[in-house]
């Protein structure tokens, strides 16, 4: 069987095998050549299959993840931390792209920081780390319920669950103090 054009030979199909598969589009330019496309939204590697007339061709590839956007961002662990004051309570963030992949840590990456509201001193600041996480650090200076909005990207936008509550209770020091 010929490779040849538009005869309305076999069926051209494209497809993206994952765990789920994904049809591409394919264009028959009439001339024996074929322009496919596909769309691949989970990083990682993956196949893609075209099949004409029988005969399948399978080439191979790896997805890299997109860019990290502050509204993929997942909270890693709780959301409220019950910790005696001057102890340091840590939320760790990590960066996703627009479809939920892991962003690693790069160049350019969305800047998150932070913002602490509460009864007393709070110092709570951003660590960048490795594979696309960041370390939220807070120490409460005072007793009581603080909140922590962690916000990135230009527009200062909250990540997903912010703000984060850090519950401060008075130490086992001051409770066994004595006023004399």
């Amino acid at each position: 069987g010929g490779g040849g054009g538009g005869g309305g030979g076999g069926a051209v199909s494209g497809e993206k095998r994952e765990e789920d598969v994904t049809r591409g589009q394919i264009l028959d330019y009439g001339n024996g050549a074929y322009e496919a496309s596909y769309v691949v939204r989970t990083a990682g590697p993956y196949e893609v299959a075209l099949v004409l007339m029988g005969e399948e061709l399978v080439m191979k590839g790896t997805c890299e993840p997109g860019p990290a956007v502050v509204p993929g961002c997942v909270l890693l662990g709780d959301a409220v931390l019950d910790l005696e004051v001057g102890a340091k309570g840590v939320f760790t963030i990590e960066r996703r792209d627009a479809y939920g992949n892991v962003a690693p840590s790069r160049q350019g990456q969305v800047k998150l920081r932070c913002v602490a509201d509460g009864p007393g001193d709070v110092d709570a600041h951003v660590v960048d780390c490795a594979e696309g996480r960041s370390e939220v650090f807070a120490v409460a200076k005072v007793a009581g319920r603080y909140f922590i909005t962690v916000v990135g990207g230009d527009d200062q936008v909250p990540v997903p669950g912010s703000p984060f509550e850090l519950v401060a209770y008075p130490g086992a020091a001051a409770a066994t103090a004595s006023v004399t």
